[in-house]
């Protein structure tokens, strides 16, 4: 039969049983022997002058030469008759050298370690598949069939994305008996791990354009080789600035500090994004905040009172899209001589529900004053007319007394101190008593009142008379 793969059947070769006499041969039994096997049509008996035949396969179960023997046993003079068997079980067997591969300490890449692999057998090697182990990766020259004494090349490359140590197989599945064969593999891997803490950020809600304070991220190089920071970048309404350097070490932290500024209401979210040379990388940590918002009212909306009184107000601030920040409270447009008092100047809202808070609005009551001169409607008639002539005998009698310098002197004392009395008579005006009345002047008057949060300020008003 020739080689034959163990374990596999050959194709049939055939035997001939001829009666060459002229009568009926029985057939008794025919029996084989060894790694073969038979059938036949020859049935209980061959009439003289016919023939059969038996069909001969041969399987051998291990290598090298089988033999074996086909007997026919009948009613002829010469039976048993019998046919030798023979065969060559062919079988390939798998070599690797190394039996295994350490690749020492190592980053994310490095240079490449060869198996040879070599078919020892004597029959043909067919190769299903080379597969290695995660964090590991091959290439080879290996045709699919390898015959006997042939070889063939595996470049095996380690591959680790994780530090510490990695171990794992590569994997020859064959035709060979002890299919799959392995080589053992193990390396260190010497590589930087970024790790964010916390995992995400959520802000709370704040006014629309209103900064928040800074929360912190903290970017920890959990690794054994040092962490190369290439870029960090931020998405969406927020900001960040950090400390981070352009390398950090095994076990080196720095900070990132992100702020929140909505830019519309309602749900508003982002990304952080951190490019480095660790596996996986840009490493992204999810933001998420709201956009709030708030509004004002006051009831009533008008108030009627007399000067003197007051008018309680209540101002509501309610919040939307679940702001809960602080809303300083003021008012303006007040007539003279009033005042608002709130009962608290601020209100911290708790997100969903309305805050009401009591503003008293105070006036002050009108009085009139003490008299005091005041201009009358013109310049006093008769003693305004009399003055210059007043004067000009006061002249007259002072040059008729000056006869003697110390009269001279003494005259004109006297015309100095008269002109001073007439200017502060003028100045007086002569003229009438006024009363000046005080407090709130009556008057219709809208009062704002508003509400601050940061740089957003919204407002409601109220309409006041005064009587």
């Amino acid at each position: 039969f020739g080689n034959q793969l163990i374990n596999t059947s050959s194709a049939a070769m055939t035997v001939t049983l001829s009666n060459t006499g002229t009568t009926a041969v029985s057939i008794t039994g025919i029996n084989v022997t060894g790694d073969f096997a038979e059938s036949n049509n020859c049935g209980a008996s061959v009439a003289g002058g016919a023939s059969c035949t038996a069909n001969v396969t041969f399987t051998p179960t291990v290598s090298g030469i089988r033999t074996g023997t086909l007997t026919f046993t009948d009613s002829d003079a010469s039976s048993p008759q019998t046919v030798a068997l023979s065969g060559n079980g062919t079988a390939p067997a798998v070599s690797l050298s190394p039996a295994s591969l350490n690749f020492g300490n190592q980053g994310a890449t490095g240079p490449a370690q060869t198996v040879t692999l070599t078919n020892t057998g004597n029959g043909n090697l067919n190769i299903t598949s080379i597969t290695p182990s995660a964090q590991f990766a091959e290439t080879n020259n290996c045709p699919a069939i390898v015959a006997p004494s042939g070889t063939c090349t595996i470049s095996v490359t380690f591959l680790p994305n994780a530090a510490g140590a990695v171990s794992g197989t590569l994997a020859v599945t064959d035709n060979a008996a002890n299919s799959p064969q392995s080589v053992t593999l193990s390396g260190n891997g010497i590589l930087p791990v970024a790790t964010l803490s916390p995992a995400s950020l959520t802000f709370p809600s704040e006014p629309e354009g209103v900064t928040s304070p800074g929360q912190a991220v903290t970017l920890t190089n959990t690794g054994t080789a040092p962490l190369t920071v290439t870029a960090i970048t931020i998405s969406g309404d927020f900001a960040q600035t950090n400390t981070c350097a352009a390398s950090l070490a095994p076990n080196g932290a720095c900070s990132i500090n992100i702020t929140f500024t909505p830019t519309g209401l309602g749900a508003r979210t982002g990304t952080l994004s951190i490019a480095d040379n660790a596996a996986g990388s840009p490493q992204t940590l999810a933001l998420s905040g709201t956009g709030g918002d708030f509004t004002m009212a006051v009831a009533p909306t008008s108030a009627t009172f007399f000067a003197g009184q007051s008018a309680t107000l209540t101002v509501t601030a309610t919040p939307s899209f679940g702001f809960n920040g602080k809303v300083s409270l003021a008012c303006s447009g007040l007539p003279a001589q009033s005042n608002c008092l709130f009962a608290q100047n601020s209100v911290t809202l708790n997100g969903s529900s309305p805050t009401n808070v009591n503003v008293t609005v105070n006036s002050t009551a009108r009085v009139n004053a003490p008299p005091r001169d005041g201009p009358g409607p013109g310049p006093p008639s008769l003693p305004w007319r009399t003055l210059p002539f007043g004067l000009a005998a006061l002249v007259l009698l002072s040059a008729a007394a000056g006869r003697t310098l110390r009269s001279a002197r003494r005259a004109w004392l006297v015309l100095a101190t008269a002109l001073l009395m007439a200017l502060s008579w003028l100045a007086c005006g002569g003229g009438n008593l006024v009363n000046a009345p005080t407090g709130t002047p009556a008057g219709t008057y809208v009062i704002t009142i508003s509400g601050t949060s940061g740089t957003v300020v919204h407002s409601t008003t109220v309409t006041l008379k005064v009587n």
